[in-house]
């Protein structure tokens, strides 16, 4: 038998598994989940916006100092594609923050058009 194939039905099961345990959490148990998740997707967010600034500044860069305009500036040629907002799973670009999910960017670079807690 194919080992790939092997190791990949037993991460299926084993995926499997934890979502059905997951279903099985008390209440207490999914409560003291809660900061660990909220931690794991802020450094995912910032990894994100680090990708995401560094695509602007390169763009600055070939385009004396020029701040792009829209995301489309920078996809594909600076950024490879717009990751999701971690919180939100959103990938959309917004001029001002208004909490609906994605990133903004505005002036001063990138950053998250979402809250940065988890939702009960």
């Amino acid at each position: 038998m194919n080992k790939a194939l092997m190791g990949g039905g037993l991460g299926l099961l084993t995926l499997l598994g934890g979502v059905y345990y997951a279903g099985q959490m008390t209440k207490e148990e999914a409560t003291a989940v809660t900061p660990a998740m909220e931690a794991a997707y802020k450094g995912a967010d910032t990894a994100n916006i680090v990708t995401l600034n560094m695509g602007r500044t390169l763009y600055m860069q070939a385009n004396g100092g020029k701040a792009p305009e829209k995301i489309e500036d920078l996809v594909p040629a600076f950024v490879q594609s717009v990751p999701a907002e971690a919180f939100s799973k959103s990938t959309a670009v917004a001029k001002a923050y208004d909490g609906s999910g994605g990133w903004v960017m505005d002036d001063e670079g990138f950053k998250p058009n979402h809250p940065q807690v988890l939702k009960p």
